[in-house]
């Protein structure tokens, strides 16, 4: 079977990993064209019958830290990113020469430029939760 036809499975915007336990964010557009966001948690296992890395959607009650955490960051993530469309777009009616760049670069890029100036959070003390995983975020440039 053909890939070519095939639809291109749309990718998260941004992961977030603690651990097992990761958080992904989606963008996706009303009929207007405006963006708007979902969230997706899951947790890593390896099957033991295969060897296979898999996801699942079932969680452990000792998640519940991890979910916080991760929930924290993409509200945090979700919200920068809605500003700075906002920006865009603020640019863009008033007619700027950056408008003109701006829609030339599209909002994609300029979703992405955004995420990698997100600053990494700084580690929480007293909170029980592992900070050196959190801190290995590929996404977010350091």
């Amino acid at each position: 079977m053909s890939t070519q036809n095939q639809p291109k499975k749309k990718a998260p915007i941004h992961t977030i990993r603690d651990g097992a336990v990761s958080l992904k964010i989606w963008e996706n557009f009303s009929k207007e064209g405006r963006p708007f966001y979902n969230v997706t948690f899951g947790r890593t296992y390896t099957d033991k019958a295969t060897g296979y890395t898999l996801e699942g959607s079932t969680l452990r009650a000792s998640d519940l830290d991890k979910l916080f955490y991760l929930s924290t960051e993409a509200k945090r993530i979700i919200g920068m990113v809605t500003e700075r469309n906002a920006e865009i777009q603020r640019t863009q009616a008033q007619g700027q020469p950056q408008a003109q760049q701006s829609l030339a670069q599209g909002l994609s890029a300029q979703r992405d430029a955004a995420l990698a100036n997100i600053p990494a959070p700084a580690p929480q003390q007293g909170n029980g939760l592992d900070n050196t995983v959190r801190q290995n975020t590929p996404d977010i440039q350091q």
